[in-house]
């Protein structure tokens, strides 16, 4: 397998002048004299290229499949807003006296109460039929939400984990794994 050797100097060369400070001087082959110390004590750092390779396309695949869904996401984001904040969903009890419209975030925007529901004479029962109706509004507007931010976030993402759950430690599960995953490498 053929190995790439890149110097310290090397590597310094490749950084554009303008991210370096204005004092560094990068050394030359006249600093360091005619003769050339063997391989391994001239500060090379040896990589198969091969492997070099693979790591690199992988890396440039998962970069292009983040930016392209990054993409997307803050292309449709005026979209999104749009039809958020033109949603309402209405819901009517199974009697059909009451009738309940919520917005994007599950708020009573408005009630309508049938004139017959007051000749019933049971409050209690009023009460209960009309958190059924609302409860049942914001459950429809809570799927309707998860559907279209799914057409946007990847459904194994913490912001999809939590709008289908309502649990706040998806939103931070992958940075949990990350940093469990650096105390363990820490720990070796």
């Amino acid at each position: 397998m053929a190995m790439y050797c890149a110097s310290a100097s090397e590597i310094i060369e490749a950084v554009p002048l303008r991210s370096r400070p204005r004092n560094y001087r990068t050394a030359t082959s006249r600093d360091a004299g005619s003769i050339r110390p063997p391989l391994e004590s001239r500060g090379r750092a040896c990589v198969p290229h091969q492997a070099d390779r693979d790591a690199n396309r992988a890396l440039r695949a998962r970069f292009d499949d983040v930016r392209s869904r990054y993409e997307r996401l803050r292309s449709g984001m005026d979209e999104m807003q749009q039809r958020l904040a033109r949603m309402a969903v209405t819901v009517e009890s199974p009697d059909a006296l009451v009738r309940a419209t919520v917005g994007p975030r599950g708020q009573l925007v408005d009630l309508k109460l049938d004139r017959e529901i007051y000749r019933r004479g049971d409050p209690d029962e009023l009460a209960r039929t009309i958190l059924r109706t609302v409860e049942e509004a914001v459950a429809r507007t809570t799927d309707q939400v998860q559907e279209m931010l799914s057409e946007y976030l990847p459904p194994d993402s913490g912001a999809a984990g939590f709008l289908r759950d309502g649990d706040f430690g998806q939103l931070l599960s992958r940075q949990d794994q990350i940093m469990r995953e650096a105390d363990e490498n820490d720990g070796r």
